[in-house]
C-alpha cells in the first residue's frame, strides 16, 4: 500500500514539475487555440471582389513577419479591430467587413502564429505584434492616429486596451473583455491555477485599463459563459476615463455579440464613438 502511495506521488510530483517547468507554454496554448487554424485564402479573395480589401505585411517582432487586412473605403476613420482568439482574418472576414458598412476604413492583423503571421503568441510577442501594426497604419497607411477607433473582441481586449494605453487613438470599445489571465483561471476553475506554478499573472486588462483615458464604451453579453458580464463591468469601473458607458445586452452571449452589434451600433456605438454622447453610463438593452 505505501509503494503504490509513494508511486502515485512520484507520479503526481513529476506532472506537477512538468506543469511548473512548461507553464507558460501551455498556458499560451490554451489562450490562443486559434493559431493551429488553418488561414483560408480563398475566403479572403471572395470578399476582394465586393471590398476594397488589401493584404498587408509588416515587421511583428523580432525577425518575423505579421500579416493583416486594411479595407480602403475613402472614410475619415479607421477602426483597428483586434480578433477574438478562435478565429484568423480568413474565417472572421465577414464580420471585418461588416464593420466597413457602418461607414468606416477597417484594419485587423493576425496574431504571431495565426493565419500568415509568423511566431508565437506570448503575451510579449503579442503586445509587440500589436503595437507594430498600430505603428504602420500611422506610417505607411498615413492615418492619423487621433481618427483611429480601437476596439476588441475578447482576447482582443487587451491589445486594445494596450494600444489605447500606450499611444494616441480617438475612442475604444470592447466586446467581452476580461479582466486578466488569473481571473479567467480562476472563474473556469475556481482557482488561479498560475499561482501554484509560480507564473505571474498576465494581460492584466483590469490594471492597464486605468491608464486609458479616451472615451471607452464596453459591451457584454448578459448570458456570457465564457466571459462573465461582471469582468467588463470591472473593466469600466477601473476606467481611467471621464467618458465611459457599458452596454449590457440580456439576450445575447460570448459567441453571438456580432449579431447584437447589428442592433445597437448606430444607436449606441456610432453615437458614442462619433459624438461621444455622455449619457447614461451603465445601459441595459
Amino acid at each position: 500500500m505505501k509503494k503504490r502511495f509513494f508511486i502515485l506521488f512520484c507520479f503526481l510530483l513529476v506532472i506537477y514539475i512538468i506543469f511548473v517547468i512548461f507553464g507558460r507554454h501551455i498556458e499560451t496554448i490554451l489562450t490562443f487555440p486559434g493559431m493551429y487554424i488553418s488561414s483560408d485564402s480563398n475566403n479572403i479573395q471572395s470578399f476582394k471582389k465586393i471590398y476594397d480589401i488589401k493584404e498587408v505585411t509588416f515587421d511583428s517582432y523580432e525577425d518575423n513577419t505579421g500579416s493583416g487586412i486594411f479595407i480602403n473605403n475613402d472614410e475619415d476613420y479607421t477602426i483597428l479591430f483586434y480578433l477574438p482568439n478562435g478565429v484568423n482574418i480568413s474565417n472572421f472576414i465577414s464580420d471585418i467587413a461588416w464593420f466597413g458598412n457602418q461607414g468606416y476604413n477597417v484594419a485587423a492583423m493576425d496574431y504571431p502564429g495565426y493565419g500568415k503571421s509568423q511566431g508565437w503568441p506570448s503575451e510579449e510577442n503579442v503586445y509587440k505584434s500589436t503595437q507594430n501594426f498600430y505603428n504602420y497604419l500611422i506610417n505607411d497607411k498615413n492615418i492619423s492616429s487621433e481618427n483611429i477607433i480601437v476596439g476588441g473582441y475578447s482576447i482582443g481586449s487587451a491589445p486594445a486596451i494596450n494600444i489605447a494605453e500606450k499611444n494616441e487613438v480617438k475612442s475604444l470599445f470592447l466586446i467581452s473583455p476580461f479582466n486578466s489571465r488569473n481571473g479567467m483561471s480562476e472563474f473556469i476553475y475556481g482557482i488561479p491555477i498560475q499561482k501554484y506554478l509560480f507564473l505571474e499573472d498576465s494581460f492584466k486588462n483590469y490594471k492597464k485599463i486605468q491608464k486609458v483615458t479616451v472615451p471607452t464604451l464596453i459591451m457584454h453579453g448578459k448570458q456570457d459563459k465564457v466571459v462573465p458580464w461582471e469582468m467588463g463591468k470591472e473593466i469600466l469601473e477601473n476606467s481611467g476615463a471621464d467618458n465611459k458607458k457599458f452596454l449590457l445586452l440580456e439576450e445575447y452571449d460570448h459567441n453571438t455579440m456580432f449579431f447584437a452589434l447589428e442592433d445597437v451600433f448606430d444607436k449606441y456605438i456610432n453615437d458614442f464613438i462619433l459624438h461621444e454622447d455622455k449619457e447614461d453610463e451603465f445601459v441595459v438593452y
